[in-house]
């Protein structure tokens, strides 16, 4: 797709054969096959897509759990869209490319966090059924995209596809160029639609919608996201570290209202509301805000004087301070103050979409603040200059941990699903490296409490039940433990259980200086032998280096090291 080479396989299919869709029961589609037609006409590729009703379900889940990790899309239009291609199919009319497009990417992404609440609809026979379709709904989206670039068909629709490609790709697959290269595809279709110049005074003579239309508004909210993630992404490892392709001065898009997807109607005037009011676009407005600081970091580090490895101190100073200023004005609906559960059914606060926003910020933000701090955190126990970003990693640490423990207790469908979240799992990941730096860099390891990192690891347990990574970094973080552990009757009577409930603090949980989490209890009868479930360790050498005694946190490349890991926050 855009620059990307193709297969020739797949090249052959979309050079020489047109595009059929047809319905068939959904155990039996995410496939496409070709069809010999009489001698005269070419043959087709035919693309099978599930039965409406099959749809519309899969629809549903989408937009009650899912669309509020990237809510690019706009609910009613979505409904009236998969109605639309089901009625062109039954009277054998000419289907939108662009429309597939989206529809089979929601597909992919839903069916990735399908589970056991979901067999209530029988449309699958397994779990694993499901999910393993989503991979096949993933490559069939990015043939039907390729297929309309081809084509000359591109449209808004096709770059909502691209965007949750994006999400499936960094979250499920976890394939960074190719996420990469999707969010480069998607910002340059953008540019050909005039996404970068909706509110344009001079726009005349081009194909852009009114500004007062709800088409208008939905480009807002697909360019922006691009923007975001474009600024977003010159500040994660890997070989764009440094740089961004969107220039604020040439682009004349106005950002996103503060709006409910059903304020967004043609001829609207004022819909937006306060930033201290909740609705489905809170978190993304966030994640601009974000990315605007992401933005103006890169800008103050010369890109060819900065040394990644190893960041100007007191620019990390600073820059941690931005973070707490963040941090400390957020609306107050994103504090994890309070639990859900304690609030009035009418409060919207309760809502399962700004749950779910108030969780993935706060993961989002204590992680990069832990990532921000963790070429100093070991240099704290040799050079008192580097207190603060000790106290301020393991601070972050912490809130990880504590923000995944509240989410664990919240009764929403998401819950059940969080931990295939390639980004949830990278910044739970982050907070244990944090931990383990810092008990094993303590003059006395031995005699320090397990308690805070057996904790922790008890996510990983839960989340290796669906991702084979999680279980592979559990052995990894155990094994390393094991090394710094002086016997087993340093950890004599702790296991790893899942954490009980707790009632969550009062500090609000965002803010910087936050009261740590209470530690958990643990029932007795086990020992470190018992912990350390398995000692060989995987793939994973390069975690070694930065629990090796004799290496020094402060010269590991750590944008190396997260060269891959970092893609998982393209899914947040």
């Amino acid at each position: 797709m855009g620059n990307r080479p193709l297969t020739k396989r797949v090249q052959s299919n979309l050079l020489k054969h047109e595009i059929e869709f047809r319905i068939c029961p959904i155990r039996n589609a995410a496939r496409s096959e070709f069809t010999a037609h009489q001698a005269q006409q070419p043959t087709k590729r035919c693309i099978w897509l599930p039965l409406y009703d099959e749809a519309k379900i899969i629809l549903e889940k989408y937009i009650t759990e899912i669309t509020f990790l990237h809510h690019v899309v706009h609910v009613p239009s979505v409904y009236t869209m998969v109605d639309e291609i089901y009625c062109d199919l039954r009277e054998s009319k000419p289907v939108k490319i662009g429309h597939v497009s989206l529809l089979l990417s929601i597909l992919s992404s839903t069916t990735s966090f399908w589970n056991a609440r979901d067999m209530c609809d029988p449309i699958f026979s397994t779990v694993e059924e499901a999910v393993g379709q989503s991979s096949q709904w993933m490559r069939l989206a990015m043939d039907v995209v390729d297929y309309s670039r081809y084509k000359n068909l591109e449209s808004i629709e096709d770059i909502q596809a691209m965007i949750i490609i994006i999400f499936v790709t960094a979250s499920i697959v976890g394939i960074t160029s190719q996420a990469r290269h999707m969010a480069s595809a998607a910002i340059s279709v953008g540019r050909e639609l005039c996404l970068h110049r909706i509110d344009h005074p001079h726009n005349s003579n081009l194909d852009v919608p009114e500004p007062s239309s709800a088409k208008a508004e939905i480009c807002r909210r697909v360019w922006w996201y691009l923007v975001a993630t474009d600024w977003q992404m010159s500040q994660l490892s890997g070989p764009q570290k440094g740089t961004y392709s969107i220039d604020p001065r040439h682009m004349m898009t106005n950002k996103p209202c503060n709006a409910n997807d059903e304020d967004i109607v043609d001829g609207m005037v004022g819909v937006g509301k306060p930033l201290t009011q909740p609705t489905s676009m809170s978190y993304c407005l966030q994640r601009i805000r974000l990315s605007e600081f992401c933005r103006e970091i890169t800008d103050c580090a010369p890109f060819g004087i900065s040394d990644p490895g190893i960041p100007d101190y007191e620019h990390t100073k600073q820059i941690d301070r931005k973070i707490c200023e963040f941090a400390e004005s957020l609306p107050s609906f994103f504090s994890l103050a309070h639990s859900s559960t304690e609030l009035p059914k009418t409060d919207p606060r309760k809502s399962p979409g700004i749950i779910i926003q108030r969780y993935i910020l706060n993961f989002l933000l204590h992680a990069q603040r832990c990532r921000l701090h963790l070429p100093y955190l070991s240099r704290a126990s040799k050079d008192p200059a580097y207190n603060h970003s000790r106290k301020a990693c393991l601070e972050a640490a912490r809130m990880v941990i504590r923000t995944e423990r509240q989410l664990s207790l919240e009764v929403i469908p998401f819950v059940t699903a969080r931990l295939r979240l390639s980004g949830v799992l990278h910044c739970v990941s982050m907070a244990i490296i944090v931990l383990l730096i810092d008990f094993c860099g303590s003059n006395h390891p031995q005699g320090k409490d397990l308690t805070e990192l057996l904790e922790a690891f008890s996510i990983l347990e839960k989340a290796k039940e669906d991702s084979p990574l999680a279980g592979r970094l559990l052995d990894t973080f155990k094994t390393t433990l094991r090394r710094h552990s002086a016997s087993a009757s340093a950890v004599e009577d702790n296991t790893t259980t899942q954490p009980t409930p707790q009632a969550p603090e009062t500090s609000p949980g965002l803010a910087c200086g936050s009261t740590a989490p209470t530690s958990m209890a643990y029932p007795t009868g086990r020992n470190i032998d018992d912990l350390v479930m398995d000692p060989t360790f995987p793939a994973l050498d390069e975690l070694w280096q930065v629990f090796d005694d004799n290496v020094e946190s402060g010269t590991v490349d750590w944008n190396s090291f997260f060269a891959e890991s970092d893609t998982a926050f393209l899914s947040m």
